[in-house]
């Protein structure tokens, strides 16, 4: 499918969210990193602190840009400043809106990869969001695969040629990423309890009642939001407009992003 593309005017900071959409943002990090010693104005003192822990600078690059990102997006939906929007945690390490302080129904979900990041954002269903690079070499997938994955889909990357193996692992990897991101447990639940279908109308089939609750109806869609990426998406209720942004490299005064509106697509 083509996605079409659309321009955005830069004046306007944030474009409106409706209640059947979500919006993705890909941030690059190398992009950013100019804008680091702004984003860590905005940060916890908890987020500071565990930056501080990253050993490399290039991950404690990547985890700046990302929380700063993150608060400057969710700041702008809710027209407070970056470093007034107030997380918690749930029993797995989720990030979450402090409802004590927000007031909204908006959800939210981050990851990152290498150079890229993205942010998942709607109103009023789970939403889970993973990105891998394309390049990465899984080594020893297949073992991988047999450990964590289902058997039949061990047996469907076995079966692939070899040069496409290294695909077909990310298609299930990003997919099952997005997924328990999305239910808000990640590797508590066990990526063999739950099977990926790629080219099904439903996206999965839970293989144990334990983790999930067979009575929600989940989404998946995949994308490239930048070449060299592979991104997913998973999400609860009827399927609904995705629109996919890509952050400027300019930032304004410190406060806002202009954002280039890249492509709209429905499932």
């Amino acid at each position: 499918m083509k996605i079409p593309r659309k321009k955005w005017n830069p004046k306007a900071p944030f474009p409106p969210l409706n209640a059947d959409e979500t919006y993705i943002f890909f941030i690059s990090v190398t992009e950013k990193e100019k804008d680091i010693d702004t984003f860590l104005t905005s940060m916890s003192h908890g987020e500071k602190e565990r930056a501080r822990k990253y050993r490399f600078k290039k991950d404690k690059n990547r985890y700046i840009v990302a929380r700063g990102m993150l608060r400057r997006i969710l700041g702008g939906f809710l027209c407070v400043s970056a470093s007034n929007i107030s997380f918690t945690y749930n029993h797995y390490g989720r990030p979450l809106l402090n409802p004590d302080i927000h007031k909204t129904p908006l959800e939210f979900n981050l990851s990152y990869s290498d150079d890229g990041i993205i942010i998942g954002i709607t109103f009023n269903r789970k939403i889970g969001v993973d990105i891998e690079t394309l390049d990465r070499d899984v080594k020893e997938l297949v073992t991988i695969s047999k450990n964590f994955f289902t058997e039949n889909e061990c047996n469907n990357i076995c079966n692939t040629p070899i040069k496409e193996q290294n695909l077909l692992f990310l298609k299930y990897w990003v997919r099952k990423e997005a997924y328990i991101k999305a239910v808000g447990k990640g590797l508590s639940i066990p990526l063999h309890s739950f099977e990926i279908l790629l080219n099904a109308e439903q996206p999965l089939k839970f293989l144990t009642s334990e983790h999930h609750d067979p009575q929600l109806d989940w989404n998946m869609i995949e994308f490239e939001p930048r070449k060299g990426f592979l991104s997913a998406i998973a999400f609860t209720g009827e399927e609904h407009s995705i629109s996919i942004f890509e952050e400027s490299t300019r930032l304004e005064q410190g406060s806002e992003y202009c954002l280039k509106y890249l492509k709209t697509c429905k499932p």
